[in-house]
């Protein structure tokens, strides 16, 4: 048995989050001692056994502060977050951070008890365009600021190892930080998707008769859903009867609103806002084509959740999901572009028979290949190479991954 202290900033409805509570959950099933560390946990949408997990926070009135108010966490929560690591790594052989800057700290509290660091970097950071900051808000700004800069290349290249979700994203790793890590997939959540989920349509809608996109995201200018938006508009000359569900919530909200305002599509376009996880399958079920149009995206979820409920999907290659999609011939990969995009709507939508059929064989791949504890294995795989002395990440140049075969 090992203990393994998980590091997130904070555990909410959100992909890398969710990456975190899987892990610790699968984990723990296979007789380790697993608690995340972080400033908050919101369960609102999370899974069931994110619930069942040990989490170690903050006194209860600051983590109320850092949920509730940005500028709080802007100012302590980074610093409430080290001294949780602190106090919770007393008795830990592995720290495990993932997102910024749970790197800087579990380095730093790494080399003060003299604990081994595995990395889980999701997405490495990049230069923040300052044409998106004002969309995107200070907090985050500041955020990205910091993660992109020469400090976080400093620290994060001490860790004893990394892996991350794809091959862009390895040579990203091995660009940024010098280190060589190791490609292993994420799983999907099989036992929800598993269930039979009856369609239910989102409130007030009525989709008889209609073709159905679905895009699934934080709205932000990274996750790109102007591109689905856009691409709606320059299908619906030839395919009136199309319906596009945005599925997120974020800072990009109002502007794309406003967008589908302006041009005529507010009878097309439904903004779910935050839907909660329990009520995805029956969100795919709704949809005839899912849209993950991200630019500069390490990995992508909703593809292959998609799959597990026999739908199609339309992937970014600018993605890492894309690897598999691609390699394994189980949707279809475009540029994140108004005309790509709706080029492949149509062609899906006009071939309805052969892209099921794709579908089917992605839910089979989906089921058998990219599954919790398959991800589980590929860490623990790390874990087992530090403890026999591999205390470095230059050893680990050799692709150990759970990739496809």
């Amino acid at each position: 048995m090992k203990r393994i202290l998980i590091i997130q900033p904070w555990i909410q409805l959100g992909g890398a989050e969710l990456v975190s509570v899987h892990l610790a959950h699968t984990l723990r099933q296979r007789g380790h001692s697993v608690a995340i560390a972080c400033t908050y946990l919101d369960p609102s949408g999370l899974p069931e056994k994110a619930l069942s997990l040990d989490y170690r926070l903050p006194p209860r009135p600051l983590a109320e502060l850092c949920k509730s108010s940005r500028l709080f966490f802007l100012l302590f929560g980074y610093w409430l977050l080290l001294v949780t690591v602190i106090r919770s790594s007393r008795d830990v052989d592995f720290l495990n951070p993932h997102n910024f800057p749970s790197s800087w700290i579990a380095v730093l509290v790494g080399r003060i008890r003299g604990i081994p660091v595995i990395w889980t970097c999701n997405e490495p950071p990049e230069r923040l365009d300052w044409r998106e900051a004002g969309k995107i808000g200070l907090g985050d700004t500041i955020g990205w600021l910091l993660a992109s800069s020469r400090l976080d290349r400093f620290l994060a290249s001490r860790v004893e190892a990394v892996y991350v979700p794809s091959e862009k994203t390895r040579r990203q790793v091995r660009q940024l930080y010098g280190l060589d890590a190791e490609v292993v997939r994420l799983g999907v959540d099989g036992d929800l998707y598993s269930q039979k989920r009856q369609a239910v349509a989102p409130v007030g809608m009525d989709l008889a008769g209609k073709s159905v996109l679905l895009a699934v995201g934080k709205l932000h200018p990274q996750k790109n859903q102007i591109a689905a938006l856009r691409a709606l508009e320059h299908t619906l000359p030839t395919i009136p009867n199309l319906v596009l569900l945005l599925a997120g919530d974020g800072p990009m909200r109002e502007e794309w609103e406003q967008y589908a305002e302006d041009h005529g599509l507010r009878s097309h376009v439904v903004f779910l806002g935050s839907v909660p996880h329990s009520d995805m399958p029956a969100l795919y079920s709704c949809c005839d084509i899912n849209l993950f149009t991200p630019i500069n995206q390490s990995w992508g979820l909703t593809p292959f959740e998609a799959l597990l409920m026999g739908k199609i999907s339309i992937v970014s290659n600018d993605s890492g999901a894309s690897e598999v999609i691609a390699s394994q011939g189980i949707g279809v990969v475009c540029m994140p572009s108004a005309g790509d995009v709706g080029k492949r709507i149509a062609e899906i939508l006009n071939q309805p028979d052969r892209y099921q059929a794709m579908a089917n064989r992605g839910r089979d791949y989906v089921r058998g290949e990219l599954t919790w504890g398959r991800y589980a294995d590929g860490f623990l795989r790390i874990l087992a190479r530090l403890d026999q002395g591999a205390a470095r990440p230059e050893i680990l140049s050799a692709h150990h991954g759970v990739a496809p075969r």
